[in-house]
């Protein structure tokens, strides 16, 4: 995938932010996500114990608001998500925007990075549609957990599992699948790996 030239040292920022909070860093993360042929990405995926936030890097170049769309798709399966540019007109512009999407100013002149807004715990249950997004093997699976029929259309599946009174265990169990289990794409009875391993 082609990245602006203008994102790099941004993401490198972000990534350094992180690590010394003590996250885990993704450059250029493929989550275990799709729409249509699609397979969904974040600029940096921060990883620590039970925690996983999305970053979208946004140069002064690139069209901010396009973040909130991208990110809008994969917050029910992160804990938190920020936005991270080096505008500060656009950052201090959503500061006190309704969205939980969290807001991070990367001043690369002083070498810092400020929190312009503090994200919100996502706690929205994803749609079916989103829930969709899982790959059909994970989704059977993830079904199969449940006690759901797996040999159904995604759509009905999606279906079941938001009948179920949902739990944390169910928001675990999906931000595993899509944010933690990216490089493996394993399946067996064990594949649902602990967070943070």
């Amino acid at each position: 995938m082609i990245r602006g030239i203008h994102e790099v040292p941004l993401i490198s920022v972000v990534e350094d932010y992180f690590r010394i909070q003590g996250f885990t860093t993704y450059p250029h993360a493929t989550l275990n996500i799709a729409w249509s042929n699609i397979v969904s990405d974040v600029d940096v995926l921060a990883i620590k114990e039970d925690q996983v936030i999305a970053i979208e890097v946004k140069s002064k170049k690139d069209v901010f608001e396009k973040a909130f769309t991208q990110l809008k798709d994969i917050a029910p399966f992160v804990d938190r998500t920020f936005i991270a540019t080096d505008d500060e007109v656009k950052a201090n512009k959503y500061r006190n925007s309704a969205e939980e999407f969290g807001i991070l100013y990367l001043d690369l002149v002083y070498d810092e990075t400020i929190v312009k807004k503090k994200p919100r715990a996502m706690t929205t249950k994803p749609s079916i549609k989103q829930i969709c997004y899982l790959r059909r093997c994970c989704l059977e699976e993830l079904a199969r957990g449940y006690g759901i029929p797996p040999h159904q259309s995604k759509q009905y599946i999606a279906l079941d599992l938001l009948r179920l009174k949902y739990t944390e265990k169910l928001r675990t169990q999906l931000k595993q699948i899509v944010a933690l289990n990216r490089q493996r794409h394993l399946h067996s009875s064990n594949r649902i790996m602990q967070l943070g391993k």
